[in-house]
């Protein structure tokens, strides 16, 4: 809200005079609810645990190192020109055709009408199959499950956003970034979760204009904020764009942020299990009884931004949860796995480059050979430059003799072909698996075993991917019977 914004009142209930709501003249001048300092300490507070529970678990620390991996994003910093940077990304080459065999199937959904009949309800199915089909929903379990490959765990979630479809609203799926997510640490499976920490780096614009009562008392971070004369680099934050251009008109009136580039603050979004309970008076039988009832059926929701609190109510979302996690190995008693399929290989992948870039140096180096030359031969070092075809003149008699180098034994030029064929094995593509089978019995259903054998390690993360798709169509239902009450079409 800009500095010059204007003071909201009403006429006072008893009549003696106006009554002032509230002031939009500055965020900092707003002083604190009762009890919102306490609130936002205990969300702080709950934060804190999680991410010290995400550390211990699974290092988060280390994920940059990681995606880097699997980029192929191992050399760095100045390397001498006859020093070739060698990648053979077989880490990711492999990880995409996983994905590939995990996401290749049709998915088919069924839907009953009531619990205690099997009766299908084949207008869902097709309402919920054409809204996956529509959205890609398969590449966002393909984005998830990728995550789930390079990261310890994916995940996936579902929301509403009222404003799309030219107003009628729709149902978002999408894939979470893990960076963003820090789960309770005591928890070892999505059903056990007593609380779910999610962390978002939001524009100011943003937040005003989707929390519009409590927006406007969220002042922006240094953390994650430009401000005009800031014009040097930034770091780059946990999550955001690193757009630091002029985002906001400053002679727009009333627009913007005043005095920034881009002003950002990071939102904490707390979904909590909360037995609260409250008391209210109901008509049972024609008399009056006080009763008790949970005030967080649904779940407690708190959204809190640079110690303000934006929303503290009942979760709007009812009948199935909002995220779920993506795990392509298990988890042994825990809610995450230690490490992932990429830090597991990573250093293999390192050797393998690191040895084939020795071997093409060599070959760079010594293949001109090495010339030995009488010293009163007449070639002189500084002009030799071993172009062929050129003409050197010598002393008649002088010995002049060009040796090259023995060849390098067979074990070192394949070296980084062996290190790679660890990690084919390692992660479950033997050679039957690509389809060049063993030597001696060629029929068509020994191939078919030894392929099927082979994918055993596939099989095994397709029924672990199975458990999250079955739960985000769950609850894509959900938000289906929740939001859609009028009739829609769906192309």
């Amino acid at each position: 809200m800009p500095d010059d914004a204007l003071d909201v009142t009403q006429e006072s209930p008893n009549g003696d005079g106006p009554d002032v709501l509230t002031s939009r003249k500055s965020s900092t001048e707003e002083p604190y609810r009762p009890g919102e300092m306490k609130l936002v300490e205990w969300v702080e507070g709950l934060y804190a645990d999680a991410e010290q529970g995400k550390k211990d678990a699974c290092e988060p620390d280390t994920w940059g190192d990681d995606l880097d991996v699997f980029w192929g994003r191992q050399w760095s910093g100045p390397i001498p020109s006859y020093k070739p940077r060698i990648v053979v990304n077989e880490i990711k080459s492999l990880l995409l055709q996983e994905l590939s065999d995990l996401t290749d199937s049709r998915l088919k959904i069924y839907v009953q009408k009531d619990r205690r009949s099997t009766d299908r309800d084949e207008r869902t199915e097709r309402a919920i199959q054409a809204y996956w089909v529509r959205r890609f929903c398969d590449m966002t379990v393909l984005s998830a499950a990728l995550d789930a490959l390079i990261y310890p765990l994916g995940f996936l979630q579902t929301g509403w956003n009222p404003t799309s479809d030219q107003g009628q609203g729709e149902i978002t799926f999408k894939a979470r970034d893990p960076n963003t997510v820090f789960p309770d640490p005591d928890a070892q499976d999505d059903d056990e979760l007593a609380f779910m920490i999610l962390e978002d780096i939001l524009d100011l614009q943003q937040i005003r204009r989707d929390w519009p009562e409590t927006g406007w008392r969220v002042d922006p971070e240094a953390q994650y904020s430009v401000k005009i004369q800031d014009v040097k680099e930034r770091p780059r934050p946990r999550s955001g764009s690193q757009y630091t251009g002029p985002l906001y008109q400053s002679t727009r009136a009333g627009g913007g942020v005043p005095g920034y580039r881009k002003a950002r603050a990071r939102l904490i979004t707390a979904l909590i299990d909360d037995d609260d309970k409250v008391e209210e008076i109901q008509e049972i039988g024609g008399t009056l009884r006080q009763m008790s009832r949970y005030a967080y059926p649904n779940r407690r929701l708190i959204q809190v931004a640079n110690g303000r609190v934006l929303y503290d109510d009942d979760c709007p979302y009812h009948y199935a949860p909002t995220i779920v996690r993506v795990a392509l190995q298990p988890s042994v008693h825990g809610y995450s796995p230690e490490s992932s399929l990429v830090r597991e290989f990573g250093e293999i992948q390192k050797t393998a480059n690191k040895i084939d870039s020795l071997v093409a140096e060599n070959t760079l180096r010594l293949n001109a050979g090495e010339v030995f030359a009488d010293a009163d031969s007449g070639i002189n070092p500084k002009t030799y430059g071993g172009i062929p075809g050129m003409v050197y003149l010598r002393k008649p008699g002088s010995k002049t003799e060009k040796v090259y180098p023995p060849p390098m034994p067979s074990d070192m030029v394949q070296g980084g072909e062996r290190f790679r064929g660890m990690i084919r094995s390692t992660m479950g593509y033997p050679l039957s698996r690509t389809g060049a089978g063993t030597h001696g019995n060629i029929a068509a259903e020994l191939a078919e075993t030894e392929i099927s054998q082979s994918m055993g390690l596939t099989r095994l993360r397709g029924r672990l991917l199975h458990q999250s798709v079955q739960k985000a169509v769950e609850m894509i239902f959900a938000r289906m019977a929740q939001f859609l009450t009028v009739p829609r079409h769906l192309p």
